[in-house]
């Protein structure tokens, strides 16, 4: 019970994690080689892709009261496909970063606590590790892909014009495939209409009608 649940989180996470961690570790690089930055203010930059990490879980968790969980995490993906569809253009790189970053934020925000309820209490702690194991996984596969990308665009110097337009094609993957994860995780959320209550209450359901 919750397999089809716990298996879209798993895909959420992991496609939002497989895009966050190449960007914390290759954008640097990218605005001061491509763009032209000086190292202070491409620091300052990053700042729009990590601030909302910082602020918006806080708030996704009070907002499931009323949007439930599930669309939240769907919206996630729609936001960091954006992003990245956005930064691929090469335009406007704050807005896009700062899009993408609230993307990531509502991801952090409810898909580890969401990930434990979608499975019965005693499959918890096994939850929480192929969790886990999911994320550790994508980021280290996402860092070192894009790494690869890179250094085939740029024969190996992570600088000149190949740095923008082996990142920007990236980008592009990296939008399609958050799409592609956003429909098949709306679609394994999916619940009947009448059930209008978040993730994991099944098993709260299940506890109030059980005969004493």
């Amino acid at each position: 019970m919750g397999t089809g649940r716990f298996a879209a989180l798993c895909l959420a996470v992991a496609a939002v994690v497989g895009l966050f961690a190449p960007l914390l570790t290759y954008l640097p690089t990218y605005f001061t080689r491509a763009v032209g930055m000086t190292p202070s203010t491409a620091g300052w930059a990053m700042l729009a892709l990590t601030a909302p990490v910082l602020v918006l879980p806080l708030l996704c968790g009070y907002l499931v009261r009323w949007i439930p969980a599930r669309m939240q995490v769907v919206a996630s993906l729609v936001l960091v496909a954006a992003g990245a569809a956005w930064m691929a253009t090469g335009a406007s790189l704050l807005p896009a970063l700062l899009v993408a970053g609230c993307g990531v934020a509502i991801a952090q925000g409810l898909l580890d606590g969401q990930a434990v309820d979608a499975v019965p209490v005693e499959h918890a702690g096994a939850a929480s590790g192929a969790f886990n194991t999911a994320k550790l996984t994508a980021e280290t596969v996402g860092i070192a892909a894009v790494g690869a990308v890179l250094a085939q665009t740029t024969r190996g110097t992570l600088t000149g014009p190949g740095l923008a337009d082996g990142l920007h094609s990236v980008l592009w993957c990296f939008a399609a495939l958050c799409l592609a994860s956003a429909a098949a995780i709306a679609a394994l959320l999916r619940r009947p209409r009448a059930n209008t209550t978040d993730l994991g209450s099944d098993r709260h359901r299940e506890a109030v009608h059980e005969p004493a």
